[in-house]
Formats: structure tokens, C-alpha cells, sequence
């Protein structure tokens, strides 16, 4: 026999030993790229999971400041004074000040998508405020979505369009 075809066999048979008393599967580079595309997928998704928990958590966290709507900055209520926004988790009700008046509605959410229904608000009259409060008590019937980025609330229609947008106060 020759000695190179030897020394290949004994190769040949101790390598076939080896795998063969591994636990593992032996690796080939189509495992490796399903493997690791799997797990880059699994962790984006993950990521999306936790970031969407997230927005849940800093939605009631904080009182809101209105500084946007409907593309506006110009959102200045009576005496100057902001509409403001608060979520209650436990009574599934925001509440705040609307330019002229206070007002309170119900709301269901979940990490990305919120409803809000009409508001219901006092009643008193104001010579500054009155125009931004309807339009904003419109606005907020036009929610289907949210998003919390750093210290922004954005409210986001059904066709994507940002309704409004809050800064954490």
C-alpha cells in the first residue's frame, strides 16, 4: 500500500471517529447563516417586543405638553397656558387641559395602537383657546396610533399622518 494513501486513510478514519463520538452535528455554512439569521431575527423581534412594552410604560408615566397639531405650532390655550394630556392606566381614562376648559374620555391602547373617544369637557368660555380646543378634541377622534420617542408623543391617524405631537412635561 502506499504510504500517502495510508496516511490519508488513518486521516480519513480518525476524523469519521471523532465526528461520530460528538455530540454535536457537524456545522456547514448553510446551518451557520439559518442559524444566525435566525437569531438576528429573533432579536430584532425581541427588541420590537420590549421597545413596544416600553411606549406602554412612558405613555402613563408622564403628563403630556402639547407642541404640535395638525401640523401647527401655534397651540397655546387661554392665558398661554399648553393643553396638557395624562393617561390613567387604572380608569382607562386621559384627562388634561384642552386650551380653554378640562376634559376627560376613555381610551384603549395597546404598544402601538390607541382609541380615544369624544371628550367630555366643562363648560366654560373663553376668549382665547376656543378654536384650539375644537381642534383638538377632533383631532384626538382621529387617533389609531401612537409613538414614543425619547421625550415625544406622537399621535398618528390611519393613514400614518401625525395628528399631534406632546413633549413629556
Amino acid at each position: 500500500m502506499n504510504k500517502g494513501l495510508g496516511a490519508a486513510c488513518v486521516v480519513a478514519s480518525t476524523l469519521l471517529t471523532v465526528s461520530a463520538c460528538s455530540n454535536q452535528a457537524p456545522v456547514n455554512s448553510a446551518t451557520s447563516t439559518t442559524h444566525s439569521s435566525a437569531s438576528a431575527s429573533s432579536s430584532a423581534s425581541n427588541t420590537a417586543q420590549v421597545n413596544a412594552m416600553h411606549n406602554m410604560e412612558r405613555l402613563h408615566q408622564h403628563q403630556w405638553q402639547l407642541v404640535e397639531l395638525e401640523g401647527s405650532e401655534d397651540v397655546s390655550g387661554y392665558g398661554g397656558k399648553p393643553i396638557s394630556l395624562r393617561f390613567d392606566s387604572a380608569q382607562q381614562q386621559i384627562s388634561g387641559f384642552s386650551g380653554c376648559n378640562r376634559y376627560f374620555g376613555a381610551y384603549t391602547a395597546d404598544q402601538t395602537t390607541l382609541s380615544l373617544g369624544h371628550l367630555a369637557m366643562t363648560k366654560m368660555f373663553c376668549q382665547q383657546g376656543m378654536a384650539l380646543e375644537a381642534k383638538f378634541a377632533k383631532a384626538v377622534t382621529q387617533v389609531a396610533s401612537y409613538e414614543v420617542v425619547d421625550q415625544t408623543l406622537t399621535f398618528i391617524d390611519q393613514q400614518g399622518t401625525a395628528v399631534a405631537r406632546f413633549k413629556k412635561d
